[in-house]
């Protein structure tokens, strides 16, 4: 998927997959998260599991809240294979979405995010992660993507040491990739 550049872009993960049962640590973190949240979100969090459709409905509470506030919001978004999603909000040079000033959005966006969104994405995204042999598996079927689309990755190498350069991210062969392995979301400027 590629965005253009004048685009403000907010990402929300949220894998199109079934949410697979918590660790132990996920449940913790996620009801850590919910005694820091509001109303919306302490309701999700309190089980310490977020399922796909209470993420689902997390986005669209947010999506819901910044259109009621006036902004022109398109979404949700299918990235990365549809792993996850995401919401588009259109700026111009100097204002936000129907002629909001710049602050006046991002204050909105601010609001809502932290409104029905916040303490449920994080607790979403650490659910998401894969551990142990299943990281390592998808390590190992990234780096081979790349390689067949020659790059010039170290078999041995970790996902954040090739994500973290900025030429990898650059580099158009990398791309599908990207979309199919990454567990972080990249934008594409339209090129």
């Amino acid at each position: 998927m590629t965005i253009g550049l004048t685009t403000l872009v907010t990402l929300v993960m949220l894998a199109a997959s079934a949410c697979a049962p918590p660790t132990d640590d996920t449940a913790l973190r996620s009801g850590r998260l919910a005694g820091n949240s509001t109303g919306f979100q302490r309701e999700i969090l309190a089980d310490g599991i977020v399922t796909r459709a209470e993420y689902e409905r997390a986005i669209a509470a947010t999506i819901a809240c910044m259109q009621q506030q006036g902004l022109a919001v398109t979404g949700p978004l299918e990235i990365n294979a549809g792993r996850f999603l995401g919401y588009v909000v259109g700026l111009g040079p100097d204002e936000g979405p129907g002629g909001a000033p710049s602050d006046t959005f991002e204050s909105v966006q601010t609001l809502c995010e932290a409104t029905y969104l916040d303490g449920i994405a994080a607790a979403w995204i650490v659910q998401q992660q894969p551990t142990g042999s299943e990281a390592e598996a998808v390590r190992i079927d990234y780096v081979e993507c790349l390689r067949e689309r020659g790059l010039d990755i170290d078999s041995n190498a970790s996902i954040d040491s090739f994500e973290s350069d900025p030429t990898f991210v650059a580099d158009r062969r990398a791309r599908p990739c990207i979309e199919q392995y990454s567990t972080n979301v990249f934008l594409f400027s339209q090129d």
